[in-house]
């Protein structure tokens, strides 16, 4: 990789392009989902609008989006926007009404029907770890002790009910067969360091910890030196033949949340961080240097697609670099923030996106989903963080 260590660590000015990405999100993005995005008649956050900016009333609920909408408006607040902290606490309130123990049992089910009955009663890990990091950043923003209070209720829940014993988390059932997902481990990481950093929890660091001490003991291939899409039983890369599918976009973001953790919990010398993001450098499309969406650990591309959350990961993980004192991060960043805001940010409506881009770089979907809100609010927050 060109970029290489400085001495420099200095707090780093937001750079015009994040500005333009501020001012985007401020003035018209965040507007409109605050005005769209939210389904007055049955309550919730819609999934997913068309390119009419009609809402689809057939699509499910995921519970996943539901918080990641709730992260998206507490978040803004450190835009400057706080316009949205009334809709985050009426889309917890629908959680806690509709999707918390409807069957009797605690935890938050998977999926609600249109009209907020329950249709899919299974507890997801991912699910979990975005209520986690919804509630650390509504709870830090609006200094609400209930939120705090349901905080740590939910953090003691995944630690006893979704946890193994040895210290991996329980797989996703399909049926009845279990899939084991990487992805849940590094969307639990990101809550447990915003529980840890944004309201002190206990035992959340602690936790972190373990998580990433997993990365380097389970799920990282020595000889590839990926990270796969899909465990195994014993919690190693699933190797199809000679192969294990990857997401170049996850290990971005895992590049990004190891420097976050070394900022807590200082590693001397530590490579993971760069040796990730070099690894995810490697499946980025040469025409419009956008990460892939999935390779292959021998290299083979399986879907040359782009996905709007992909470049948000890997902006992160460039600004992350920067603040590392990364030789070249700051410019890299920069650029792929213009590249991301003229390819995603130009349609198809004012405050909407184009989700997927097709390997020539047009639309290759009709709707946008809500749950990018998220992932664009964060790589804001981040890009202007002096």
């Amino acid at each position: 990789m060109a970029a290489t260590a400085s001495t420099s660590h200095a707090p780093l000015a937001a750079s015009f392009a994040a500005q333009a990405i501020k001012g985007h999100l401020v003035g018209e993005t965040l507007p409109f989902w605050l005005a769209k995005g939210w389904d007055k008649r049955r309550g919730g956050f819609h999934e997913r609008l068309f390119f009419d900016t009609t809402p689809d009333s057939l699509m499910v609920r995921r519970t996943r989006t539901q918080f990641r909408q709730i992260n998206a408006f507490a978040q803004a607040a450190e835009l400057g926007w706080r316009e949205g902290l009334k809709l985050a606490f009426c889309g917890l309130e629908f959680m806690i009404e509709r999707a918390w123990a409807p069957d009797g049992k605690p935890g938050f089910v998977h999926v609600l029907a249109p009209d907020g009955s329950p249709t899919e009663l299974a507890r997801n890990p991912s699910d979990h770890a975005a209520a986690i990091l919804a509630l650390s950043t509504l709870a830090r923003v609006s200094q609400d002790t209930q939120v705090t209070g349901l905080l740590r209720l939910l953090l003691s829940y995944v630690e006893t009910a979704l946890t193994e014993s040895e210290g991996f988390l329980k797989p996703d059932i399909s049926g009845d067969v279990p899939v084991y997902r990487f992805d849940g481990y590094l969307h639990l990481f990101e809550a447990l360091l915003a529980a840890h950093e944004q309201v002190q929890a206990p035992h959340a660091l602690v936790r972190a910890a373990r998580i990433r001490s997993q990365l380097e003991s389970h799920f990282l291939d020595d000889e590839s030196g990926m990270l796969p899409t899909f465990l195994n039983a014993a919690y190693k890369p699933q190797f199809q033949s000679e192969a294990f599918l990857v997401s170049p976009g996850l290990m971005a973001h895992a590049a990004a949340l190891i420097r976050q953790y070394e900022r807590v919990a200082p590693a001397a010398g530590a490579p993971l961080a760069t040796h990730l993001l070099g690894s995810a450098l490697r499946a980025c499309a040469p025409a419009t240097g956008l990460l892939l969406e999935e390779i292959d650990s021998a290299g083979t591309l399986h879907d040359s697609h782009t996905r709007l959350w992909a470049q948000c990961a890997l902006v992160q993980a460039w600004l992350a670099q920067a603040q590392s004192g990364v030789d070249g991060a700051q410019e890299a960043a920069e650029a792929l923030l213009e590249n991301l805001s003229a390819r995603f940010l130009k349609g198809p409506f004012p405050g909407g996106w184009i989700d997927r881009l097709d390997a020539q770089g047009t639309p290759a979907i009709d709707t946008v989903p809500a749950s990018s809100l998220s992932a664009l609010v964060s790589m804001a927050v981040a890009a202007n963080a002096a």
